[in-house]
């Protein structure tokens, strides 16, 4: 199954961190929490990561990473907001708009073959944390309710007073 895209992620409960891995493509997921390493999208990087999908795609030895990596990073963004995400979070750094973003990476691999989807046990593991219950319960809790500071303050509070009315 394809990895949902970063706003349902989001509701879903899952965190994105900016990767510290020194390679583009060490994507990893632990705890509810995907570690993206930075990219830098430039107006040459569609001419660029073309031809190393077409080199890909020619050799045999190659085992679709290019590839992969571009499924991935189109899955994750469907939208303009997804981007923004990932530009707040300091995952994407780029200097197109929001749709030619959005738009490059379907343009990327759109006659390619993929024989070994390199992400296919992290994307498992996406799509059953987001199917679990906790972690959406989790997200709505502190996107509606502990949105601020002084909602879990006041929360806290609340709780304390009870608890001593309770005592007395």
């Amino acid at each position: 199954h394809p990895i949902p895209c970063v706003t349902k992620l989001l509701q879903a409960g899952v965190w994105f961190e900016s990767g510290e891995s020194s390679e583009m493509m060490d994507v990893q997921f632990k705890n509810g929490v995907m570690r993206i390493p930075p990219i830098m999208i430039l107006e040459n990087a569609e001419s660029l990561i073309r031809n190393l999908i077409a080199y890909e795609q020619c050799d045999a030895t190659c085992r679709d990473k290019i590839t992969s990596y571009a499924i991935l990073l189109n899955n994750l963004i469907e939208s303009g907001r997804d981007l923004d995400y990932l530009c707040q979070t300091g995952i994407v750094t780029c200097y197109l708009s929001s749709e030619e973003v959005s738009s490059f990476f379907r343009r990327l691999y759109s006659d390619a073959d993929v024989v070994y989807y390199t992400y296919a046990k992290l994307s498992q593991d996406v799509n059953l944390y987001c199917r679990a219950r906790w972690p959406k319960w989790r997200a709505t809790l502190l996107r509606d309710y502990f949105d601020n500071p002084w909602s879990i303050l006041s929360f806290v509070a609340a709780i304390l007073f009870l608890f001593l009315n309770f005592l007395q």
